[in-house]
């Protein structure tokens, strides 16, 4: 809502993304699966991996 009052100064113009807003989870889709990394959907996480500080993975409830 706070962003209507933006739309009405001078100058303003409303950007969104080329392809809608889906082109955003695609490309985060592509970008995970460059590094090797895999996407699961309706899938309950156990436990997060953490590594030297850094989360590399998850610990799924089935056991991947």
């Amino acid at each position: 809502v706070y962003m209507f009052a933006e739309w009405y100064k001078p100058g303003s113009s409303l950007e969104y993304p080329l392809h809608g807003s889906g082109a955003i989870v695609d490309a985060l889709v592509r970008g995970i699966r460059k590094f090797g990394g895999r996407l699961a959907l309706g899938t309950h996480v156990d436990s997060i991996i953490v590594e030297n500080g850094r989360a590399v993975g998850v610990q799924l409830s089935s056991g991947l």
